[in-house]
């Protein structure tokens, strides 16, 4: 699987866990992440994965431990440099994520500070 799709794809899981963890799926957030990977198709982005599978996977359960660490797996075989610049974009996509259908609720808040303590850059 090459590099950006493996993000992609990571993005997609990380904003299914955050969509998932206050027991609602809004369809804002949906839509955000499917706008997300539209945009990302349009900037000639290549993906090898099909975008409404991709989405689809906004449904899945997700496994905050498995997730994590197949995030820091990934930040771990890339550059230091490109690693943040990696944790900050996925920082912002949480941040746009959890605004998108205007409520923040407390478990989002939970999970971000959760999420904050177990990412890491080798």
């Amino acid at each position: 699987m090459k590099e950006e799709t493996k993000f992609v794809e990571l993005l997609v899981k990380i904003g299914a866990l955050f969509a998932q963890c206050d027991g609602f799926v809004d369809i804002r957030e949906t839509q955000f992440i499917e706008f997300f990977v539209n945009d990302l198709q349009q900037k000639r982005i290549e993906i090898d994965m099909d975008s409404k599978e991709l989405v689809a996977l906004v449904h899945e359960p997700v496994d905050f431990d498995a997730l994590t660490k197949e995030v820091n797996l990934f930040l771990s075989q890339i550059e230091k440099t490109e690693s943040q610049k990696i944790v900050n974009m996925i920082s912002e996509f949480i941040d746009k994520l959890i605004k998108a259908d205007n409520v923040i609720a407390k478990e989002e808040i939970e999970m971000l500070n959760r999420w904050n303590k177990t990412i890491c850059i080798s």
